[in-house]
């Protein structure tokens, strides 16, 4: 099929489904504005009849209140004068055109009744005085049948003392002069009236224009008995009055009485008020089918002149599906605008293809370029890769490396023969399960913990070097290098033992040659001369200086070996400085200041710190240059300063000054061991306080240590 001839069908079934659509829409507009301008028509003309209704309920209630006031109805009732009773009624029959009227006694039994002259001849039967309220709706029987009849019961004379009722009846049906003035001014110019109907409970007992066979289906459907006594609310819908079917509007009717079961309303024949929009309908169809006809020839007018710009577009995206890029639409042969810009749109997408296609081949030999460069660097990395395992399984150092859930990932050969458990045993589980003792905390730390091996009684000793890695700039675990050192702590605890019981054997030599140079320097064997007097100072000066020199070393082994026990106790530092002090002699001086707390630590290691700072600045100031001592209660420890005037400490010293054996290229002369600082900085950590120093290079130096205070718990 060829495609001018595919785009004129296809215009042709579009153009007749808009048609069937707009017909559709038509008929149910047409049909929607029908109905609504229906139900309020209906609404007005059953807005009409109530009016009638209540007016004339009202009118008759009016007037027979009136008459039953007047004095001579009411003495003509007493007399029971029925030819005087009788001439009233009348009167007023004939000026409200009331068609039957009533005399009850104080019983409710009828003494005299008055009809219509319409009514002359016929029989008739009126429900019972206990059945009749003040006005409203009733039934009657006119020659056995049943008529709906307007009733107003008035009492005739006092309200208090009645001498009777009088009831006045209206019936409602073709003869009724208000029926008729209804029908008549609610008629409207269609081939069927609207008719009145009145309903007692689900049957119709009145209807208008009455004609042969609307007695059959006269009844309500319970729908609309439903609407019109249990819900009490109005009607509007489809209905049938005999077998034809009408639009009606049906409402209650409302009076004073409760348990209502009358009512009424107005109804419209369906079919005469529909043929009027029917013929609009038929008149809209017609111009739809105008309209596509036109519609129709127009658009083949226009899709003749369009199959040749069609077919050379055709061919052109025929060969451009082929893969021929090349090949471009001569955009002057084509004639008519609209196509003019596709096939413009057609050549502009052909070379963006090209263009693309160049961009894609040139990104292909880049990625491929990449990808060779990548495979290089995955060939280095697999070797380095490689070359750092090898490394790592052939130190003899242990290795761990945790995760940031301080999870094993890694555990090396050495790590697996010095803990006695298999890598694949390890892998995977926390890292407190092999090392208990051991906690990560943050930033690099060395720690020595002794740990039991895995299924083994034995322990053994570990140095573990903690450290932290990064990736990317973010915390990713930790590593953990470790080794064996249990013989070299053996080793330690026997250095540690040697130098002990070697520095208690000199100091037990040193004592009595110590208390024999004392009596002799007083005199206790006999006069001194000068010069030997000196020499055995000299002696005794030495003697100290290896007593001091002995106590270091015993104090340095026991600090390496863990054995630095403390004796902590209330201790006063003013005491302590004072005694210092007092053996030192002049060249130190206390500045007490306020009175210091006790401080809660060892008083003998705590001696030891203070001669070896006095020592120090004693060594390193001139001769006459004053050492001083100052203590202060400070962010809840106790703080002394230890200050001299000696040569200073370069800056780039200050790092080392505390370390075992290193005295600092600034010493020249001064003779030592190095390890007095050491031994201060171990003893006042032991206790918990920070020692460091401030120093100026030819302005002296200032040690300074805290030591916890004394809250009153031992």
């Amino acid at each position: 099929m060829r495609l001018i001839t595919k785009i004129f069908l296809s215009f042709l079934s579009l153009i007749i489904l808009l048609s069937i659509i707009t017909t559709y829409s038509g008929i149910s507009f047409i049909e929607k504005i029908t109905v609504n301008e229906l139900k309020k028509g209906l609404s007005a003309d059953l807005g009409l009849l109530t009016l009638a209704i209540e007016r004339e309920l009202h009118h008759m209630e009016t007037y027979l209140a009136l008459y039953a006031h007047q004095i001579d109805i009411q003495a003509s009732a007493k007399r029971r004068d029925m030819f005087a009773l009788g001439e009233h009624l009348k009167i007023i029959s004939r000026i409200e055109e009331i068609d039957f009227l009533t005399f009850h006694d104080n019983r409710g039994v009828p003494i005299f009744t008055f009809m219509h002259k319409r009514l002359k001849g016929n029989k008739i039967k009126t429900p019972g005085d206990k059945d009749l309220k003040a006005k409203g709706l009733a039934i009657i029987w006119i020659n056995g049948k049943e008529r709906p009849a307007l009733y107003v019961a008035v009492p005739l004379g006092d309200a208090n003392l009645p001498v009777g009722k009088i009831i006045a009846f209206t019936i409602l049906d073709e003869g009724n002069v208000l029926l008729k003035n209804i029908v008549a001014k609610t008629s409207r110019p269609s081939t069927e009236p609207l008719r009145i109907s009145i309903f007692y409970k689900e049957k119709r007992v009145f209807t208008s224009l009455h004609r042969e066979g609307d007695e059959k289906d006269q009844g309500l459907s319970k729908e609309i008995v439903d609407t019109l006594y249990r819900k009490g609310q109005t009607y509007v819908g489809k209905t049938l009055i005999g077998t034809t079917p009408y639009i009606a509007m049906y409402k209650p009717f409302s009076d004073v009485t409760e348990g209502n079961e009358w009512a009424y309303g107005i109804g419209v024949n369906e079919k005469g008020f529909f043929s009027f929009s029917r013929r609009l309908l038929t008149i809209f169809i017609f111009i739809s089918i105008g309209a596509t006809c036109t519609v129709i020839i127009v658009v083949f007018i226009i899709t003749r002149g369009i199959t040749p710009s069609l077919q050379t577009i055709t061919e052109a995206c025929k060969a451009i599906a082929q893969g021929d890029y090349s090949l471009r639409i001569d955009i002057d042969t084509i004639k008519t605008k609209e196509f003019k810009l596709i096939a413009s749109s057609i050549n502009s997408m052909v070379e963006a293809i090209t263009e693309r296609e160049n961009t894609i081949e040139k990104n292909l030999r880049e990625i491929k370029a990449i990808n060779i460069e990548l495979q290089e660097k995955t060939d280095i990395i697999k070797r380095e890769r490689k070359t750092l395992l090898t490394i790592l399984e052939t130190m003899e150092d242990g290795l761990i490396t945790l995760d940031e859930r301080e999870r094993v990932t890694y555990f090396n050969r050495a790590a697996e023969k010095i803990m006695g458990v298999d890598r694949y045993t390890v892998i995977g589980r926390d890292y407190k399960t092999f090392f208990p003792g051991v906690n990560i905390t943050e930033g690099s730390r060395e720690v020595v913990v002794e740990v039991q091996r895995y299924a083994s009684p034995s322990t053994i000793c570990l140095k573990i070097y903690i450290s932290l890695f990064m990736l990317d700039g973010e915390q990713s675990g930790h590593i953990l290098l470790f080794r064996d050192i249990s013989q070299e702590k053996k080793l330690e605890e026997f250095k540690a033992d040697f130098i002990s019981s070697i520095a208690h054997d000199i100091k037990s030599m040193l004592l009595p040659v110590t208390g024999f140079l004392n009596r002799i320097l007083k005199g206790a064997y006999g006069p001194i001369d000068e010069k030997v007097q000196l020499k055995l100072k000299n002696i005794q000066d030495n003697t100290v200086k290896i007593n001091h020199l002995v106590e270091n070393y015993l104090n340095v082994s026991k600090i390496e070996a863990g054995r630095l026990e403390l004796n902590r106790s209330a201790i006063d530092m003013v005491e302590i400085i004072e005694e210092i002090v007092h053996m030192y002699g002049p060249r130190v001086k206390f500045h007490k200041g306020d009175k210091a707390p006790l401080a809660f630590a060892d008083r003998t290691y705590i001696e030891r710190v203070i001669i070896n700072l006095v020592d120090n600045a004693l060594k390193f100031s001139p001769e006459n240059s004053i050492v001083d001592i100052c203590i202060r209660s400070r962010d809840g420890a106790l703080e002394v300063a230890v200050s001299d005037e000696g040569t200073g400490i370069p800056p780039e010293e200050i790092k080392y000054i505390f370390e075992k054996y290193r005295r600092g290229s600034f010493i020249k002369k001064e003779s030592g061991s190095g390890l007095g600082l050491f031994i201060a900085r171990s003893i006042i950590e032991a206790h918990g306080g920070n020692i460091w120093v401030e120093s100026m290079p030819g302005k002296g130096s200032t040690f300074y240590f805290t030591v916890p205070l004394f809250t009153g718990d031992m």
